[in-house]
C-alpha cells in the first residue's frame, strides 16, 4: 500500500429513507456503487424506514434525529433542521445503524436530500486537480496505427 493511500480514511455516510422514495433508491444506489468501487474510502450506511409516516416519525417526530444532528457541533445548522424529506444523507465517524442518540453524536456533517448527496458523489469521485507545471505530465506514446494502411478496414 502506498502511503497516500494509507494517509486516505473511510468516509462512512449515512442514508435515511423510506423504501418506496425513488429519490431514496436512487441516492442509496449511487452511493452503494462508489462503495464498491471504493471500498477503502467509502462506507455506505442504509437507514430503510418501511413507510413514509415511520421515516418521518424518525426523523421528525419520535426519536427527533433531524433535530439532533441540527445541534451538532454546538451551533445550528439550518439546513438540517428543516430537511423534512427522504433521503436524509450525513457523514459520521461510526457506521452504526442504530437510531439512538449516539447516532446523532457520531454525525461529523449534514449532507442533504438526493441532489446534495449525487453532488457529494462528485466530488468523492472527481480526480485530482492537474499537476503543477513541471511535474509529471501524462505523454502520448506511438501505439503502431498508420493512417495509410492498405486495408479496407482497421481492427
Amino acid at each position: 500500500m502506498t502511503s497516500s493511500a494509507a494517509a486516505t480514511t473511510k468516509t462512512i455516510l449515512h442514508v435515511a429513507g423510506y423504501t418506496t422514495c425513488g429519490f431514496y433508491r436512487r441516492a442509496a444506489s449511487v452511493v452503494a456503487s462508489l462503495s464498491l468501487l471504493f471500498p477503502h474510502r467509502l462506507q455506505l450506511v442504509q437507514h430503510e424506514f418501511t413507510s413514509r409516516d415511520e421515516f418521518r416519525e424518525w426523523l421528525i417526530h419520535g426519536t427527533n434525529f433531524r433535530e439532533r444532528v441540527s445541534n451538532v457541533g454546538g451551533g445550528g445548522n439550518l439546513r438540517a433542521s428543516a430537511h423534512s424529506s427522504s433521503p436524509f444523507c450525513w457523514t459520521s465517524s461510526t457506521a452504526d445503524q442504530s437510531s439512538s442518540s449516539s447516532t446523532a453524536d457520531s454525525v461529523l456533517e449534514f449532507i442533504g436530500g438526493c441532489d446534495d448527496a449525487l453532488e457529494w458523489c462528485r466530488k468523492f469521485a472527481q480526480p485530482p486537480a492537474a499537476a503543477a507545471p513541471g511535474g509529471d505530465v501524462a505523454e502520448m506514446v506511438p501505439d503502431g496505427h498508420t493512417p495509410s494502411h492498405s486495408y479496407d478496414y482497421d481492427l
